[in-house]
């Protein structure tokens, strides 16, 4: 079979690239990519998640960095070229499956934001970026089925679900789900065949899936203790972080607050939260109303359904933290979703603006930072860049990563390469988050199988006598203590660690927001 090329899409992709790459470079996430690069190169020196270091991330992640990072190098630059293929591996999926429904140009819609959306809030190493990708991937196959109803394409949107599972077990699970809806509804109940046609296509699709979950399932079992396995994968995330990481909705009755002092920057950033925060719920009830009003368009309202309740999937992920970073996937497939709305709608000039004003809207902040993060170092203003091995020509305006660098280079000065320190706060009675980039960057491994201090978790006396017993046992000298603003409506925990720390160690250096503790003598 002969596959013409579009070129339509190969610019796009190149043009997307482009884009991107201008301030890809621009600082540093300490917590998040930190947790992703220091966990795969973890994985790559032999250590097994879950046993040897504590997470709340599927394995599937780790493995994928450590694979590809392995081959590329360990350093941040290519972490995130390979980050920006990944996104735009789901902005061209996004063009082909818009494609599928509308056309070619319509399809640069969908395609556009998402790439334009990157661009202000890069989600570096994220497991929802690769879960996403292989999740529209088995969307795309599953349509496909409508006209191609082969058995290997419903094997392919399993095995594609199953990949999802190893990055977001949730999201594999619900994605076959909704699957398995599509199909029930993809065939017409007037023929006696109805029954085995969908019990037969349904079971195809399983039978990928578990091609993918079964063996990577049962070889972890065999690895590591099933209650360590339930307590991160299922209990912590359920209980644990629902309860120390809920973040409430956006709210736009809050402006009136910086309406007073005159902050209207601020103003325009809570309305902008709140508009893409709730958009997408709105465009999910006016798809149902769609598919209930059209008749006859039974292709249409199967896709519409595909759509919807993946769609509200990634909607329902950012209930609990709904800030830009974990409504990102929800807005990739909102980007389709209004798309195919708004191409099966008339063309009168007023709907045409009333979309044009849509999407410039939802474009308009990221487009912003992207624009105020890639003009750094045209502005003229102070720019600090880094030097190190894993992060060279990583740029900030602020003055933080200088005082980060000499930080590092100070411990690397400090403690030999096979040495081991402890990253983590001035207080661990309350916990947000702690510098896991520092030991990736330094090059120096934690002496503790909790390098992610998670709140709940780390705060809790138990885990910090384990934390202890780990420093003494691994005859830790140097520890890296970072003054991070901690939230205040956290629930205070243990102060064990605090105690120790306090008697055991003293200030050697302190480079900013970084305290240099060495062992008392």
């Amino acid at each position: 079979m002969n596959y013409k090329i579009d070129w339509i899409l190969v610019i796009a992709l190149a043009s997307g690239f482009a884009f991107i790459l201008i301030g890809f470079n621009y600082s540093i996430n300490i917590y998040d990519e930190g947790i992703v690069v220091y966990g795969a190169e973890r994985v790559a020196n032999g250590d097994f998640p879950y046993r040897d270091f504590w997470t709340l991330y599927p394995p599937g992640i780790y493995y994928f960095w450590a694979f590809f990072l392995k081959i590329f190098g360990w350093n941040l630059v290519t972490f995130r070229i390979i980050n920006i293929i990944l996104y735009l591996g789901c902005a061209a999926l996004a063009y082909i499956i818009t494609k599928k429904i509308c056309n070619r140009i319509y399809a640069l819609i969908p395609f556009s934001l998402i790439v334009v959306w990157n661009g202000g809030f890069p989600m570096n190493g994220r497991a929802l970026l690769p879960a996403l990708l292989f999740s529209l991937l088995s969307i795309f196959l599953i349509m496909k089925t409508k006209n191609n109803p082969k058995k290997y394409i419903y094997f392919l949107s399993g095995l594609s679900a199953g990949v999802v599972t190893l990055f977001r077990h949730d999201t594999g699970i619900y994605l076959l789900i909704c699957s398995t809806v599509f199909l029930i509804f993809s065939y017409k109940r007037d023929k006696l065949k109805f029954s085995m046609a969908v019990i037969k296509s349904i079971f195809i699709l399983l039978s990928g899936w578990l091609s993918i979950v079964i063996p990577v399932g049962i070889y972890f079992l065999f690895k590591i203790e099933f209650s360590e396995l339930y307590n991160q994968l299922f209990y912590a995330p359920l209980f644990v972080f629902r309860q120390t990481r809920t973040l409430p909705f956006p709210n736009p009755l809050n402006i009136f607050e910086y309406i007073k002092n005159y902050d209207f920057k601020q103003v325009y950033v809570i309305l902008w939260e709140s508009f893409v925060f709730y958009l997408p719920l709105i465009c999910y009830l006016l798809l149902f109303v769609r598919m209930l009003i059209i008749r006859g368009a039974d292709n249409f309202r199967k896709n519409h359904l595909l759509l919807t309740l993946t769609g509200l999937i990634f909607y329902l992920h950012a209930l609990v933290r709904p800030d830009t970073e974990h409504l990102t996937p929800a807005i990739f497939l909102f980007s389709i979703i209004i798309t195919v709305l708004f191409f099966q709608m008339s063309y009168s000039l007023n709907k045409k603006m009333a979309f044009s004003i849509l999407m410039i809207l939802i474009i308009s902040f990221p487009l912003l930072r992207k624009i105020h993060n890639s003009s750094v170092l045209l502005r003229g203003q102070q720019v600090y860049l880094m030097d190190l091995p894993k992060a060279k020509n990583i740029y900030d305006s602020d003055a933080w990563l200088s005082n980060y660098q000499e930080a590092i280079i100070y411990i690397r000065g400090k403690v030999p390469e096979n040495g081991k320190i402890f990253s983590g706060c001035l207080r661990h009675d309350i916990i947000s988050r702690n510098d896991v980039m520092f030991y990736f960057l330094s090059g120096r491994h934690s002496a503790t199988k909790y390098h992610e201090l998670h709140p709940g978790i780390a705060t809790t006396e138990k885990i910090q006598a384990e934390i202890i017993g780990e420093l003494e046992k691994n005859k830790v000298v140097y520890i890296v203590l970072t003054d991070i603003n901690q939230p205040k409506n956290m629930e205070i925990g243990s102060r064990l660690l605090d105690e120790y720390v306090f008697n055991h160690f003293k200030t050697e250096k302190i480079f900013g927001i970084y305290h240099i503790l060495k062992k008392c003598d």
